[in-house]
């Protein structure tokens, strides 16, 4: 009896021949089988998958060709479906022409284009050919990889925006930033409750009392230009340059007396009546 089920045993645990085919001799033996480890699994689902699991990642197991099949398939196909979204991704921005297209495709190239593939010239043509680029794309984003990864300020480098030649000085900025607060040019409301809010990060916010223009922006351009003649700045330069609470004077911001604009508005009554009388003499008045 011993010696029998130390053969049994033996078969059991020895690797077949068939393991790289079918293991089973008819679709009965297969059914049968897959019975017998149902009615072993535990009845609640996790246990089950947790069992099937811990069986799988066993070592003994491993070395099955069935089973190192299924996960060389499994791995491959999940290598595949990576390379179609980089193919997706590429092909949809690389014919593109705006500044996040281009930043798209240059932090794609470039997490491609390792030490592994770019070391190898025929390696580098075979996954221009896969990705739908040519080979100096590759070649491009193997650059900025190497000064991504080598330089002394690393990636921070490559995230901060290049500045313009004709780019503001901060004391320019400064400069004018001053200038739109002095007091012949703008003034403090006389409502307290006139504050302008902005929002500067998630939570965070500044606020200050809103000031008021005494004149145009164009005529406050004219005078710093006067006054700065050496400082090089067009007016649409000047205007971004404005504090956030410095606004145009609305009439309700105009300090006046009713007498004032009583005459004001009888003076445009008259103009208007004049006008109405040279230039419609058949109008009734």
């Amino acid at each position: 009896m011993n010696n029998y089920r130390k053969g049994i045993r033996a078969d059991l645990t020895s690797t077949p021949k068939s393991d790289e085919g079918n293991p089973f001799s008819n679709r009965m033996d297969k059914a049968r089988s897959i019975k017998k480890l149902k009615q072993a699994l535990p009845i609640t689902p996790n246990k089950r998958a947790a069992v099937l699991s811990a069986y799988v990642d066993c070592n003994r197991i491993l070395k099955s060709p069935g089973v190192k099949k299924f996960h060389d398939s499994f791995e491959e196909s999940v290598e595949k479906m990576a390379i179609r979204n980089i193919q997706d991704v590429i092909t949809s921005v690389k014919h593109k022409r705006n500044g996040e297209a281009k930043a798209a495709l240059n932090i794609l190239t470039s997490s491609v284009s390792g030490e592994n593939i770019s070391d190898r010239k025929k390696a580098t043509k075979s996954l221009a050919n896969i990705l739908g680029v040519n080979s100096r794309t590759l070649q491009k984003g193997k650059k900025i990889r190497t000064k991504v990864l080598h330089s002394e300020h690393s990636s921070f480098l490559y995230t901060t925006r290049k500045t313009r030649s004709d780019a503001l000085t901060e004391r320019t900025k400064r400069i004018v930033h001053d200038f739109w607060l002095q007091s012949n040019v703008s003034r403090p409301t006389n409502n307290k409750n006139d504050i302008k809010r902005v929002r500067i990060s998630p939570n965070v916010y500044s606020s200050h009392s809103c000031y008021i223009l005494e004149k145009t922006q164009t005529e406050v351009f004219l005078q710093f230009k006067n006054e700065y003649p050496d400082e090089k700045i067009g007016q649409r330069a000047f205007e971004k340059c404005k504090p956030y609470f410095v606004r145009t004077a609305q009439f309700k911001d105009k300090v006046t007396c009713c007498c004032r604009q009583h005459v004001e508005m009888r003076s445009l009554l008259n103009h208007v009546c004049n006008f109405v009388k040279d230039y419609c003499p058949g109008r009734k008045q």
